[in-house]
């Protein structure tokens, strides 16, 4: 199967299961440069001399080339403990549109990507459409969960797009709370949106900023 084939076959299983976003969490100190140059990996953002506030030092999945996201919903435990380490940050979600998923060069891990059941596979063993598919793999817990199509059944479950994101593809700009949006890192950032008629919307939208609907039930069963 060519390269143009193995894409079309991710965008399907995508459409299918109605994934409409990719989700990126960051600190709002960010938001003015990626709106700007788009969503870099870290190594290309030492490499240009663009400053940014990181959340992991360690990178403990030892991937500086690629920009880590999310299907549909953040990692909400790791979100959590960010937020908790850095009280007086705030924090932004935006929300990417999904076609990245095969218009960009993707890894696909079903878990947390420094697991070693993932890292001990090589690059290509995670880019294909079964890599995908595996994200939303274990139909019982699946259904033990009540997990909707487009939620991977574990939440740590990453996509790793070793290419740049350029700005047109993010989509919604999500704050908390109104206060978060009057900030002086975003409000201007805000406004310019407005008057530039920009591609991407803010929006105040708390539930980003919680949990999974399946958290209890996922305390219960664990993810294999």
């Amino acid at each position: 199967m060519d390269n143009y084939a193995l894409k079309m076959e991710i965008m399907k299983e995508a459409k299918i299961r109605g994934i409409k976003y990719l989700v990126h969490f960051t600190p709002e100190e960010n938001l003015q440069s990626i709106l700007e140059y788009g969503l870099l990996s870290v190594r290309k953002l030492r490499n240009l001399g663009i400053r940014y506030e990181f959340n992991d030092p360690r990178r403990m999945d030892g991937v500086d080339d690629a920009i880590c996201l999310s299907v549909s919903f953040p990692n909400y435990k790791l979100f959590w403990k960010f937020r908790k380490n850095y009280p007086n940050r705030t924090y932004i979600v935006l929300l990417i549109d999904a076609k990245v998923l095969w218009e960009k060069s993707c890894i696909f891990t079903w878990t947390n990507a420094a697991n070693r059941q993932v890292s001990c596979l090589k690059r290509g063993e995670k880019m294909t459409p079964e890599a995908f598919k595996r994200m939303f793999g274990n139909l019982e817990k699946r259904r033990q969960m009540g997990l909707s199509p487009e939620y991977p059944t574990d939440y740590q479950a990453e996509v790793m797009v070793i290419e740049d994101i350029e700005p047109e593809y993010i989509k919604y700009v999500v704050v908390e709370k109104l206060e978060d949006l009057l900030s002086s890192c975003i409000y201007p950032l805000y406004l310019s949106s407005i008057s530039q008629k920009a591609s991407y919307k803010f929006i105040v939208d708390s539930t980003y900023f919680l949990w999974r609907k399946a958290e209890e039930i996922w305390r219960t069963v664990g993810i294999g």
